[in-house]
């Protein structure tokens, strides 16, 4: 990609869109119509339960300030709707005094204007991601004791079951706001548009004594979960420099603006349910041993936005890095391949919700087009329809590093082990033997593709053992020059462009040659003892 064809103008004018566009772009405007929604839930309940017309009268007198923070209180909407489905939907609902309990406590905040999310109140201490109304807390485990933490401990136990929640360290809070900082820098006006929608930032892991499924491991990075409104859950390893922070701060905040969107425009068709949805697989996710990633409509236009978003965000920094590297320290991603990441996955889903239209309500479909336009309003270099070899090959990069990450951990007994049942392939009985097979297969079918393509084949794409220096065992060295020879072998494909590859058999060879080696590594996490990478 080149990164020179940026253009500021257009970025500026991107952003404007995303973050100030009516109706789906406005933070603001997106919180009144959340505010507006919960009223009409309110006033479903008021005739029949007297907590909730005095929780409505009082929203209706206080201070925006204290509406905001208490309607964002994922405590108070997860009430409101138990409530809704005991009183109005006749689904009896075991926790109702709690829920009421809920209502009183927030209508007294509301009549005394606090300001404060009653969730926050029993914490130890309060910390936020700044000074300013929309940044939101974060979690502590040190609280007292009272409903509104009980309930919120049910949420994310029934919703998020492997989640444990933890305490943020010093370091990681301050990243944290640092990471607050780096965004409302690089973004001011989306920034401000995202994290109104996040009232709650938890530092989270997930249980190592849960069991995986097999051959899977148990890394977290973050979630947004629908039934935890106005929360995000972040895990520990993303706060370990600023840059990373404020990423992932702008890519769940913007699933919590997807959320509130769901709740208040026509995003989806009348009746839709995930479980029925059409699915995309999106290319650039490694299959689980349990089967690919599947991605339902709703989740799939909620990423097509945070990558439209990402697309932005990695193109400010591009154009500001010098600068900012100065205060924040040293990024450690490829900008300009994070950049190009960003616009092809967004484009790529664009194009196939394009086909699944008829699932989307009246505002899903103007969004999605909304969405579309954007794109080509700033991707200096757009894809062509179709082509997506360039995705499989981010799952290529992927793969390196997880599968090397993987080899490095696993004991001498699994990699001496023989391969059994369903497993065995004749002549790949041991670890070491498929990963020295993938790389002599791999490295031919480079070297056809390239050319097939017309680029000039590297001297020597494949890694030997010998140029890898000061690796301490043998399974380092091998995971080392799987994942060394991977990236070259990347790099030359890159060198091509997408046009190209389709207008040849290299976009046939490519695709086959990640399919299959895919299915490789597969056989390889299936035998690998899953506990070693918990």
């Amino acid at each position: 990609m080149t990164t020179t064809a940026l253009d500021p103008n257009s970025l500026e004018k991107v952003e404007q869109s995303l973050a100030l566009m009516r109706p789906f772009g406005d933070g603001d405007y997106i919180d009144a119509r959340t505010r507006e929604r919960y009223e009409q839930r309110l006033g479903m309940l008021a005739p029949t339960v007297p907590e909730a017309r005095a929780f409505l009268d009082a929203l209706k007198q206080s201070d925006g300030l204290t509406a905001y923070r208490i309607i964002g209180d994922p405590v108070v909407r997860d009430a409101v709707h138990t409530l809704l489905g005991h009183f109005t939907l006749h689904m009896p609902q075991h926790d109702v005094e709690d829920c009421l309990e809920v209502l009183r406590v927030s209508a007294d905040h509301l009549t005394r204007r606090t300001g404060a999310s009653p969730l926050s109140l029993a914490s130890a201490r309060l910390e936020r991601l700044g000074d300013k109304p929309h940044h939101g807390w974060v979690w502590m485990e040190e609280r007292q004791e009272d409903v509104f933490g009980r309930r919120f401990k049910k949420m994310y136990r029934e919703h998020l079951p492997r989640i444990t929640t933890l305490t943020p360290d010093a370091k990681q809070l301050e990243n944290l706001r640092l990471g607050t900082q780096l965004l409302e820098e690089l973004l001011p006006e989306l920034s401000r548009s995202a994290l109104t929608h996040t009232h709650l930032v938890v530092i989270s892991d997930i249980y190592s004594n849960v069991p995986q499924p097999p051959g899977e491991s148990g890394i977290f990075t973050s979630v947004t979960n629908p039934h935890v409104l106005g929360t995000i859950f972040l895990a520990p390893h993303l706060l370990r420099n600023p840059w990373i922070a404020a990423e992932y701060l702008l890519h769940e905040s913007l699933h919590q603006k997807f959320l509130d969107l769901e709740h208040t425009h026509s995003m989806l068709r009348r009746g839709y349910k995930a479980s029925e949805s059409p699915v995309i697989i999106p290319p650039w996710h490694r299959a689980r041993t349990t089967g690919p990633d599947r991605w339902e409509v709703n989740r799939s236009i909620s990423v097509t936005h945070v990558y439209t978003a990402l697309a932005l965000f990695f193109s400010r920094v591009h154009l500001n890095l010098e600068r900012l590297q100065e205060r924040y320290g040293p990024i450690q991603v490829d900008v300009p391949l994070s950049i190009r990441q960003a616009f092809d996955r967004a484009t790529y889903l664009g194009e196939k919700l394009q086909g699944a239209e008829d699932e989307l309500g009246l505002a899903g479909q103007r969004f999605l087009g909304w969405l579309n336009q954007t794109l080509k309003l700033f991707d200096p270099a757009p894809p062509p329809p179709g082509s997506y070899v360039h995705l499989l090959l981010d799952l290529y990069d992927r793969e390196a590093q997880d599968i090397a990450a993987r080899l490095t951990r696993a004991s001498d007994e699994d990699l001496s082990r023989e391969l059994g049942g369903a497993l065995a392939v004749p002549e790949l009985t041991h670890v070491p033997k498929i990963v020295e097979h993938l790389v002599d297969a791999e490295v031919r079918t480079a070297r056809d593709a390239l050319g097939v393509l017309g680029v000039e084949v590297p001297a020597r794409l494949e890694v030997p053992a010998s140029d890898i220096d000061a690796a301490p065992s043998g399974r380092e060295v091998m995971a080392e020059r799987f994942k060394r020879t991977r990236m070259n072998i990347s790099q030359a494909l890159r060198k091509a462009s997408w046009t190209t590859y389709q207008q040849t058999t290299a976009d046939a060879l490519v695709r086959d040659m990640v399919v299959t080696s895919g299915q490789r590594l597969n056989m390889i996490i299936k035998h690998l003892n899953p506990n070693t990478f918990l």
